[in-house]
């Protein structure tokens, strides 16, 4: 018997496409999943689907299997090998093509923004490859929002010979039409098939194209095949001439290893084709012969008569035959030749690979669906549109920057995962930086949001952009200052910000009563203020910052400086906190401290001076909050002195929010670090992960809180918070469990790509970022043009990638008897310094400087275990630029 080992299937890929532009799944069963490239569906759930296309409700039926791979080997003597590049049953027909199997395996990597696939099959005289990616690159939105991806693959010989290696890739359709267009045009030396329809109206989310390219060895195609060929299509038989067969364009690929050219416009017209069975003359008969020979299946039909006996295909009489025939399979076959399974083109690259020798084929695909119409009946559009014309053009510009953008992408996936850290901490960074392309919005005029789960909710929900945002700052800052002066622009006169955009980006909802709202506000303008250095920005946020503080110093009733009223609606929309709750008096101080500097960065005197004595007094206040191990949910300060003692692992996150800023905290750091430690004893356990809240042994629990489901859930994003504040307070140990368990929970569920919480690919588990952050103590101030690298774990050597809002690369850091040493290695962009902080301790007169070799006048202040380099100039280190610091 055979014997099996199964686990879960995988439901979560890397995605392909661009920012806001849609994006297609690839899996690790080699198929490509949920296609969200035409503007419906889960990806846009709001638009208005014309009545027309009403029976798709997911704005397009294309199945994993709407592309895949082929692979075709010939050795001497006629060894003929071919196989699909997935693995998925239903691509098979064990009847009628026995020899067409499916590899035996595919070991996946993937590894944010790539994806990397073996193929494994013992049987063939080749190793094949594939690298599977969309164009991903820090500080380059334009690229990264390209609508489109490559699948490269490398095909490397074993065999003592020369082998002829075919690889063939069919795609599907996306459009639901009976009257799709699919055209063939050359660029160079690349083969691109565009697939469109003429049916569909000019300002439909359908209008637009989809195109399928090659480069790499000589192409064959077929512009148009209908969906059966790609297994076997049975001709009918019966009492026929010809008998029955199964036709198949794979079997010509299996014969020849490659096509013979067809290039159909469009699906045939079964009304002219059925014409055959009456009276016609033989000019007439002669161009519907050539209709039906445009087309592979009717083609290849033609074709097995021909090489069976020439004789019946020859001559006026066998001419009438035949197309009598054709009538016949129309009638029958009605269903498989109906204009609508007119949907698949396929391509084919051949070439020969000598021994030991390896080649390369490169497969793009494009889109271009401009027309992103929402509830509302506005067409939004796609940035995209100012870069494109057609998908024709986003295949050729991918073709024409391959070698560019192939290397800045897997340069920075390559970065991410270079490190001395546990892969799963590298990896749970990666993951998530998936929900920017899979989820994001970012119309015609420039706006830009991502949905708090796939379709689910909203765009930029401000309270889930407070924890998720942070990556979204430093790899494209621009369109995290666009998310924030949207905001802005629809903050209501008595200061309260909304809570997120909906259905579009041009609307918001009505929860403006939210009250973490306008804290997390004032915190993310000031961190991006701070990160970014813009002066313009902080000048147009200012007013807003200061409505929004304003509007939140209605809360507090008594005068203490915490909130104590109204502050039973939040993030945790499902659980309703009273008096004065820990979770928003945290916030509440943070922004206090955030307005202040903000204040002082402007010189707004009056402001700095009011906030700064709201923040002393609430900062003082709050330790009533203290109950000997944490700080309670809520206790109602000055009335009734009731208290809810439940323990919220949530309860400090505004000095999560600024210890990640590189500022002093607002509590205690004694009183932070006992209270993690409460919460990880309480909160957590190995098999649950890390709850929003438990209480402990002993408190008496609230109804409103008791077995909530918002308390009793684990949320990954408020998981991976809490897990980067432990880290930064020093209980490195307990916050990396926290995050491996997070790991290895989604791993288990096939997820490691797709966080849910509501909705999924949930915005708010993008906060992985921050274990980053807290691990490296790499903190950013563009304020100062000052950086510093303070990493929580004491190895002998770490390293770790980096990302400024300007620049990127690599940071390591070295331990020695013989003396310490750090490198700061820049791989894109460029970062401009006057002040280096890092955590290792260096004697400044044996420590050099240099930078490519050069050295740099500075001077260096020792401070405990952390050294001080004050540069005496500016110093700008650009992509390829390396930064030494060498004791001696």
């Amino acid at each position: 018997m055979a014997v099996s080992e199964q686990r879960i299937d995988s439901v979560s890929g890397i995605p392909l496409g661009g920012i806001g532009a849609g994006s297609v799944e690839i899996r690790d069963d080699g198929l490509f999943h949920e296609w969200q490239i035409v503007n419906l569906g889960q990806w846009s759930p709001e638009s208005p689907l014309p009545a027309c296309d009403s029976a798709y409700p997911a704005g397009s039926d294309i199945t994993p299997e709407g592309l895949v791979f082929a692979l075709r080997t010939e050795q001497a003597g006629g060894d003929v090998r071919v196989r699909w590049l997935a693995l998925r049953e239903q691509l098979l027909d064990l009847y009628n093509l026995p020899w067409l199997k499916c590899v035996q395996g595919i070991r996946f990597r993937g590894e944010f923004p790539v994806a990397r696939l073996e193929y494994l099959d013992d049987t063939l005289p080749v190793q094949v490859s594939a690298e599977v990616f969309a164009p991903f690159v820090p500080h380059d939105p334009r690229a990264s929002a390209t609508p489109g991806f490559y699948v490269r693959f490398s095909v490397k010989s074993l065999a003592p010979a020369r082998v002829q290696v075919s690889l063939l890739g069919v795609i599907a359709n996306p459009i639901p039409s009976s009257k799709r267009i699919h055209t063939v045009s050359q660029d160079g030396d690349a083969t691109l098939l565009t697939l469109g329809a003429d049916d569909i109206a000019e300002d439909s989310p359908l209008a637009g194209s989809i195109t399928f390219g090659v480069k790499g060895g000589s192409h064959s195609y077929l512009t148009g095949a209908y969906a059966r060929e790609r297994r076997s299509f049975d001709t009918y038989g019966g009492r026929g001439p010809y008998g029955q067969t199964s036709l198949s364009y794979l079997k010509e690929f299996r014969a020849a290893g490659k096509l013979t050219n067809l290039t159909p416009l469009r699906a045939l017209d079964l009304e002219a084709v059925r014409a055959g069975e009456g009276e016609l003359t033989t000019g007439q008969a002669k161009r519907l012969l050539e209709m039906l020979l445009e087309q592979s299946f009717f083609y290849h039909k033609y074709e097995r008569i021909r090489r069976c006996d020439p004789d019946l295909v020859e001559g006026e009489e066998q001419l009438f035959v035949f197309l009598k025939d054709a009538a016949k399979e129309a009638d029958i076959r009605s269903d498989w030749l109906a204009p609508e399974a007119w949907r698949h083109a396929v391509l084919c690259a051949t070439t020969e690979v000598g021994p030991q020798e390896e080649v390369v084929v490169l497969f793009t695909v494009g889109w271009f669906f401009p027309n992103h119409i929402s509830a509302n009946g506005q067409n939004i559009g796609h940035v995209y549109q100012h870069w494109f014309q057609d998908s024709a053009e986003v295949c050729r510009r991918l073709v024409a920057q391959h070698d560019e953008l192939r290397q800045r992408t897997l340069d920075f996936a390559d970065t991410l995962f270079d490190t001395t850290l546990d892969y799963m901490l590298a990896d749970s960074v990666s993951a998530q930086l998936s929900t920017l392309v899979k989820t994001s919005w970012w119309s015609k005029e420039g706006d830009f949001g991502v949905w708090e789960g796939l379709g689910c909710c909203g765009l930029h929900t401000t309270d889930i952009s407070y924890d998720g945002s942070f990556s979204i700052a430093v790899l494209f800052p621009e369109l995290q200052l666009r998310q924030m002066q949207m905001t802005a622009n629809f903050q209501l006169a008595n200061g309260l910000v909304p809570h997120m955009f909906s259905p579009d980006l041009t609307h918001t909802d009505d929860q403006f009563d939210r009250v973490d709202l306008n804290p997390q506000f004032v915190l993310l303008v000031a961190r991006d203020h701070l990160w970014t250095g813009d002066r313009k920005y902080l000048a147009g946020m200012w007013q807003p910052v200061v409505r929004a503080i304003e509007s939140m110093r209605q809360l507090d009733s008594d005068g203490d400086g915490l909130p104590d009223t109204g502050c039973r609606k939040q993030t945790y929309d499902s659980w309703h906190l009273s008096g004065c709750p820990s979770y928003i008096a945290s916030l509440w101080l943070a922004a206090l401290k955030a307005g202040a500097w903000l204040a002082q960065e402007l010189g707004e005197q009056s402001h700095l001076q009011q906030w700064q004595e709201w923040y002393t007094k609430g900062v003082a206040n709050f330790e009533q909050l203290w109950n000997g191990e944490y700080y309670v949910l809520w206790k109602e300060m000055e009335s009734s002195g009731r208290v809810d003692e439940c323990c919220m692992s949530d309860q400090l996150d505004g000095d999560w929010f600024v210890g990640l800023l590189g500022w002093e905290p607002v509590l205690p750091r004694d009183r932070i670090a006992q209270a993690l430690r409460s919460i990880f004893r309480y909160n957590y356990s190995s098999e649950t992960g890390l709850r929003n809240a438990t209480y402990p042994p002993g408190r008496k629990p609230g109804l409103s809180t008791f077995e909530n489901v918002n308390a009793e859930a684990t949320w990954t994003g408020i998981e991976y918070a809490i897990a980067s504040m432990c880290i930064d307070q020093g209980l490195v140990t307990e916050g990396i469990e926290i995050a491996r368990n997070v790991y290895d929970r989604y791993l288990r569920a096939g997820r490691v790509w797709d966080h849910t919480e509501c909705g999924s690919h949930y915005y708010r588990a993008m906060s992985s970022w921050a274990l980053l952050l807290s691990l490296s103590g790499c903190r950013i101030d563009a304020t100062k043009s000052k950086l510093t690298f303070a990493p929580a774990l004491e190895q002998p050597l770490f390293r770790v990638p980096f990302v400024t809002t300007t620049a990127w690369g690599s940071y390591q850091q070295a331990r020695a008897t013989t003396g310490n040493s750090a490198h700061l290695h820049c791989k894109g962009g460029q970062e401009a310094m006057r002040t280096l902080v890092l955590g290792l301790p260096f004697h400044p007169d044996r420590t050099v400087v240099t930078r490519n070799g050069e050295t740099i006048s500075c001077r260096l202040e020792p401070d405990g275990p952390r050294t001080r380099i004050e540069f005496d100039e500016t110093v700008i280190i650009h992509a390829g630029d390396q930064l030494v610091i060498m004791e001696g």
